[in-house]
């Protein structure tokens, strides 16, 4: 039974993101609040060139409230910098600092040369 609880769990994700990406291709937005880092903590400088659009799916290992460090499944650890059009699906959850240690969460958002990610979306709760 503990082998099947990942398999639904990323079964459970898929589904949410397909949701989400097709009402936001459709309307051009989602109805979800907005996360917001820590009040006046300066956002993330994100270093390298953006290229292109990544997708990661892991468990957080830290998080300052701005930037998370993230232990992906498939290429280690990834960092990924949050800033005020961040959007937060995570259940009990409502910004990038409410995020713990050890949640596990799949992140959308523009990928840049240094491996980083800056956030779009972050959905989580599986």
């Amino acid at each position: 039974m503990s082998v099947m609880r990942p398999v639904v769990g990323g079964l459970v994700l898929v589904i949410a993101l397909l949701v989400v990406f097709g009402a936001v291709s459709r309307h051009g937005h989602a109805a979800v609040a907005v996360s917001s880092p820590r009040t006046g903590a300066p956002l993330a400088t994100v270093q390298g060139t953006p290229v292109g659009h990544g997708f990661t799916l892991g468990r957080v290992v830290s998080n300052d409230g701005v930037t998370l460090k993230i232990h992906a499944l498939l290429s280690g650890v990834v960092t990924v910098h949050a800033d005020r059009s961040t959007k937060v699906l995570v259940p009990m959850h409502t910004s990038v600092s409410q995020l713990a240690v050890a949640t596990n969460i799949a992140v959308y958002g523009t990928r840049y040369g240094d491996g980083s990610l800056t956030a779009s979306w972050i959905i989580g709760g599986f």
